[in-house]
């Protein structure tokens, strides 16, 4: 990731910018390590994606030391200056830490912040990647590709309509 390739979600640059407009300081909390902050801060100045010039607003997986791949500690750096108004995420990690764990246990977070989904949390989808992924196989990362894969066919249903 180490590139400026990544292409804009949609309506993201149109958000930000009528946010950033509005005096709104968007920040941008991601999993990509600290070496690749240079290239990320310069795919989102490629776009023109707002940044502020007074507080580092892309903060990255270890830019401190402990930052790691939970988002948590950087959203409490956030909320010691600014009032949080959007979380906006492609995966279950981007608005809790306790993202990992069963189906069953993920289902009781989601339970437990259902008032916030789709008011303070919006979900983007990204079905490239995400640790929805590896919910299906609990985890178990010794399986083979096969049975990953067939752990994952057997979770899905088929939408009966309306």
């Amino acid at each position: 990731m180490n590139s400026k390739s990544s292409l804009p979600i949609p309506g993201a640059l149109e958000f930000t910018q009528y946010a950033a407009a509005k005096g709104v300081t968007v920040f941008y909390v991601t999993n990509r390590s600290k070496d690749e902050e240079p290239a990320t801060r310069e795919n989102l100045e490629m776009y023109k994606f707002p940044l502020s010039a007074k507080v580092d607003t892309v903060l990255t997986q270890e830019e401190q030391p402990d930052w790691k791949s939970a988002k948590g500690t950087r959203r409490a750096v956030i909320a010691k200056n600014y009032r949080i108004l959007l979380d906006i995420g492609d995966n279950f990690g981007d608005f809790v830490d306790d993202y990992k764990g069963s189906e069953d246990e993920r289902q009781k977070i989601w339970e437990d912040n259902k008032a916030r989904w789709g008011r303070e949390w919006i979900v983007i989808a990204n079905p490239t990647y995400g640790s929805f992924e590896s919910t299906p196989y609990k985890n178990d990362f010794s399986l083979t590709d096969d049975e990953k894969r067939q752990a994952k066919r057997s979770a899905l249903w088929a939408w009966q309509g309306p």
